[in-house]
């Protein structure tokens, strides 16, 4: 147990050693693939979206100008009397009498109607914030809002590079399994052309031509499932990042995924739930406002008169609105609020415990993953000198046909599962670099 523990130990510490230069061999497709996928454009709108509504929150600190013209014309409809002849006329009398003059002249009644006829009144309203508590918590949501959607992105982002990986090595894998088949059909050549002499010399039986004959047209038919799997997994690369994957694109990479970096960063799952709860925070902040005061400021500036006549005026105003009772309604609100928070609270707890999981059975996998191939890897050494050895003695006539058929199927099974396992391997670790979040996204 002390040796296995020793062992994984050192195999961790190997992979933490250079897989920044091994995801910097993938960054190329990678960022091809951010650049080319339509549903993250999509997403990047969204965040240019969120941005410019945070600059919206920003400019309601400032004043807003409006013009604003109101015409009427009146007929008919309620009147008042007014008797002023009544009231001032037997005064202004008196007055003459005493005085032996005419300068008071009598004044008639007015019946004056209270719709305004042929009046307008137009002006310019200009209105200010002064202290608007909610506003500052509004641009505090918009600025939580444009980090979620960037988190978003940022997630999208990393799904995306994952994929972009398993694509890689999925088409490298293919393209492994086929040249395997055609070094399969190089060696039952020259089987063929041994057995040809050898059936000529009646040395062999024409029977052992035929056998070999038909294992290459088992190989021809394994040859192109390879390249069908092939072009499959090309395609998919080529939906992922709009180019196809040069046969040099991986030289610089190594066998098996013994390099890596790093810590440990925090997922996006976890930091989207974090700005989740702090958006849940801004909710009962807002709810503790209610009591505060709104106060603004009005200046209008404008003309009102009949006849389209000119009487310019200032009028400006101070608004004070101040909540005084709602049953506890915005308690209640606050109440449920705080909830959330602790709902919310509870889901990071999980997610994280998630993240954990996945990380550790992400680890175990690579390890394990790594060992198979590695355990594959002497053995086909040793079935290529097996095949060699058989087809020596096959030509002396020491070994039957059969014995040299079961060779070629031995070392090409035995080259497949090792190209096999070790892209595994790599696909491993591909989904171990995006459970550590090792790529750094921007």
């Amino acid at each position: 147990m002390k040796f296995l523990k020793f062992t994984l130990v050192a195999l961790i510490a190997g992979i933490t050693t250079g897989s920044s230069a091994q995801t910097e061999v993938l960054q190329p497709h990678i960022e091809k693939a951010w650049l080319k996928n339509e549903a993250l454009k999509a997403k990047t709108f969204d965040l240019n979206a969120a941005a410019w509504n945070h600059k919206e929150a920003k400019a309601m600190y400032g004043p807003t100008v409006g013009f604003n013209l109101g015409y009427t014309l009146a007929t008919g409809g309620r009147n008042i009397s007014f008797p002023v002849g009544d009231l001032l006329n037997p005064v202004y009398n008196t007055l003459n009498s005493l005085t032996g003059t005419q300068q008071f002249s009598n004044l008639q009644n007015q019946e004056i109607n209270f719709f305004p006829n042929n009046f307008y009144d137009a002006k310019v309203v200009i209105n200010q914030p002064i202290y608007y508590p909610d506003l500052a918590l509004n641009q505090k949501l918009k600025v939580l809002e444009s980090e979620a959607k960037s988190l978003e992105v940022r997630a999208f982002k990393r799904q995306l590079s994952k994929e972009v990986m398993t694509a890689t090595f999925q088409v490298e894998s293919s393209r492994a399994l086929q040249q395997i088949y055609q070094e399969a059909t190089v060696l039952m050549s020259e089987a063929k052309r041994a057995t040809q002499s050898m059936v000529k010399n009646e040395v062999a039986p024409i029977y052992a031509l035929r056998r070999i004959d038909a294992q290459m047209a088992q190989i021809e038919g394994q040859y192109l499932e390879a390249t069908a799997l092939k072009n499959n997994a090309q395609n998919y690369f080529q939906f992922l990042t709009g180019d196809t994957l040069g046969n040099q694109a991986l030289n610089t990479l190594e066998e098996l995924p013994l390099g890596g970096i790093t810590s440990q960063r925090l997922r996006e799952e976890l930091l989207q739930l974090q700005t989740a709860t702090s958006m849940l925070a801004l909710a009962t902040d807002k709810e503790n406002n209610f009591y505060k005061p709104r106060l603004g400021a009005q200046l209008s500036l404008g003309s009102q008169a009949f006849n389209f006549g000119w009487q310019p005026y200032v009028l400006m105003g101070i608004n004070l609105d101040i909540n005084l009772f709602d049953n506890k309604r915005h308690s209640f609100r606050k109440d449920a609020a705080k909830a959330r928070m602790e709902a919310q609270q509870a889901q990071y707890s999980h997610t994280q415990d998630l993240i954990h999981l996945q990380v550790t059975n992400a680890e175990t996998n690579l390890l394990i993953a790594i060992d198979q191939a590695q355990k594959f890897a002497p053995r086909v050494s040793a079935a290529q000198q097996f095949y060699k050895d058989s087809y020596t003695r096959y030509k002396e006539g020491n070994a039957s046909y059969l014995e040299l058929v079961d060779a070629q199927t031995q070392l090409t099974q035995t080259q497949i599962q090792y190209q096999l396992s070790r892209y595994n391997a790599w696909i491993k670790w591909s989904e171990w670099v995006y459970a550590l979040a090792i790529i750094n996204i921007p």
